[in-house]
């Protein structure tokens, strides 16, 4: 019945009538729209003692009564009654400018989401959104008045590399080649059994170690661990605008492209 009515509302496949509950709630008393149902029950026997089942009785259920009840609910419903008066209940849609956004990885922009107001429609209306793209930002306007477009900024993140400093490579391999090295150095200086050319080939030993070490470290800023930043890739934005008991809400797609 709620396709229907949403048919005839020529209401977008998107938004149609949800939230539809808080508009049937305040409709519970117009018995042009719902038909109330005031006697009768739902009542069902069971055995005293068992699940659900209350002590002393023999039947459980609910009795029908004025307007809304747990046996008939709100009552049976006049579908083009219903339809009628949805018709004239102030509403809105929300519509972003375009389909999708392009953005480049580190970069922002700007989308504006327009609301197109339904039988006189008023009031404030309060926007969040969804961004289900990874390290980026979707930054909207909060509440504002419904005759002003939202604005919302989407914000990605650049991909960076984190650059360690010369002396942090190879800093353990270092000492652990100069400790032997100094170690044979006071050993032959203390024992004065090594003869003066060992000492020289010993020295250039440590000398050639010493160049080596400090060439592999100052070679190039070696890039450690890195951040991806926001990838690139095609993700669904969702911008939700609510007005009391009304929630509309409209998507595009932010796609996210890699930096020339």
């Amino acid at each position: 019945m709620l396709a229907l009515v949403n048919q005839f509302l020529g209401n977008d496949a998107s938004t149609g009538l949800a939230p539809l509950n808080p508009t049937l709630y305040a409709l519970a008393g117009d018995h042009s729209v719902f038909h109330d149902v005031t006697t009768g029950d739902n009542k069902v026997p069971c055995t005293t003692g068992t699940t659900d089942c209350p002590t002393g009785t023999t039947s459980i259920g609910f009795s029908a009564g004025p307007d809304y009840d747990q046996a008939t609910g709100l009552g049976s419903v006049d579908g083009f009654a219903l339809a009628s008066v949805l018709s004239t209940a102030p509403s809105f849609s929300l519509a972003a400018s375009a389909g999708s956004f392009q953005v480049s990885q580190g970069a922002s922009v700007t989308v504006t989401v327009n609301l197109t107001a339904f039988n006189n429609f008023t009031g404030q209306v309060t926007y969040t959104c969804t961004d289900a793209a990874s390290e980026s930002t979707c930054t909207g306007p909060g509440t504002i008045d419904s005759g002003t477009a939202a604005s919302f900024q989407i914000t990605t993140t650049a991909a960076t590399a984190r650059l360690e400093r010369p002396f942090d490579r190879g800093t353990r391999i270092l000492y652990a080649t100069l400790l032997p090295g100094l170690l044979g150095i006071v050993f032959v200086t203390a024992s004065g059994k090594r003869s003066f050319r060992r000492m020289r080939f010993l020295g250039l030993f440590v000398m050639l170690g010493f160049s080596t070490l400090w060439l592999a470290s100052c070679g190039g800023s070696s890039s450690g661990p890195k951040d991806p930043g926001t990838p690139p890739g095609s993700y669904t934005i969702t911008v939700k605008g609510t007005s009391g008991s009304l929630t509309r809400q409209t998507t595009f797609q932010l796609v996210v492209v890699k930096p020339l």
